[in-house]
This record gives structure tokens, sequence and C-alpha cells, in this order.
């Protein structure tokens, strides 16, 4: 069996490279954000969805569409409604581009070095879809293998020496793509 290796998604070169790329990625970023966070604050207030759409004032269809990561139709009027039925603070933010780019290369520097020092595999993979915002909540986002790059395994640490990942029978990892430029 194959031993997957950590990914490299290089995310801030490609935002270097391609602003429209930057652009789409922070796009479907912001939807899986605002759908995540409505789902998960109605949670934690143990609020069902039609509990939810009846304090809202919506149809308990429209609470399911905008807890879509793939729904951007909301307007900022629907976003405050929704701010008020979960008792909540709308908060929009505008960040520079540049501030973004250095902390996803912070980001990338961190992982490199946690690479480098022997982390487990599967933690530095679990912390690349963490800290660049893709994992499973994230519906909208295009297939994993579109979205990595693999690259060599770091050196062994003896620590880690009990923790082996495996490659399922029958899958493939072959032919991996980056997103398109």
């Amino acid at each position: 069996m194959e031993s997957l290796t950590p990914v490299k998604l290089n995310l801030a070169g490609k935002f270097r490279k391609s602003r429209k790329f930057m652009f789409e990625f922070f796009r479907e970023r912001a939807k899986d954000e605002i759908a995540i966070q409505i789902r998960e604050l109605r949670e934690k207030l143990e609020m069902r969805q039609i509990d939810f759409a009846k304090q809202a004032d919506m149809k308990q269809s429209a609470v399911s569409r905008i807890e879509q990561a793939d729904y951007s139709g909301w307007t900022f009027k629907t976003l405050l409604k929704v701010a008020e039925a979960l008792d909540a603070r709308l908060k929009i933010t505008f960040q520079p581009m540049d501030d973004v780019i250095a902390e996803y290369e912070n980001r990338e520097r961190i992982l490199e070095n946690r690479a480098e020092t022997g982390v487990a595999h599967a933690d530095i993979a679990a912390d690349n879809l963490h800290q660049f915002g893709i994992g499973e909540e994230n519906a909208a986002a295009e297939p994993f293998a579109r979205r990595v790059q693999a690259h060599p395994a770091p050196p062994k640490n003896p620590a880690y020496s009990h923790l082996k990942i495996e490659k399922p029978a029958g899958a493939s990892f072959e032919n991996l793509e980056t997103p398109s430029q």
C-alpha cells in the first residue's frame, strides 16, 4: 500500500499569479463561511430550521437554502434578518488582499516547518485543509484532488513511526490537477 504525502496548496503563490483565481477562491470561501456560520449558530442555539424560519419570518425552505454553501442569493436585508433571529451581530469586514496573501504565506511556512520536523502526514494534510478552509463542510469546493498538489514526504521522525496512512484499495491518486490559472 502506498503512503500519503502531505499536500502543498501554495495558495499564496496562486493568488499572486492569478487575480481571477484569487477572487474566485475568496468568493466561494465567503459563501461557505456565511452558510457555515448561520448553520452552526442555529445549531448552537438548539433551533430546528422550522423554528429558526418562524423566528426570522421566512419559510423553512429559505433557511435550508441559505445554509447551503453554494447559495449566494441573500441580500444585506436578509442577512440582517438572520442575525436578528439568531440574536447575533452581523459583521462584514473588508481586508486588503496584501494582508490576506501574507496570512496565507505565513500559514504555508508554518505547515512546511511542521512537515520538515516530521509531524505525521495525516496531521499535516488535515491542517492544510483546515487552515485554508477546505473540508467536508465546504460543499461548494472543487474536488479535493483539483485543489491540492503533492510534494515529497519529509524525513521520518521516529516519534511518529507507529502512524501509517494507507491508500484504500482501488483508489488512485494519479493525474492530480491543480486549479487552472
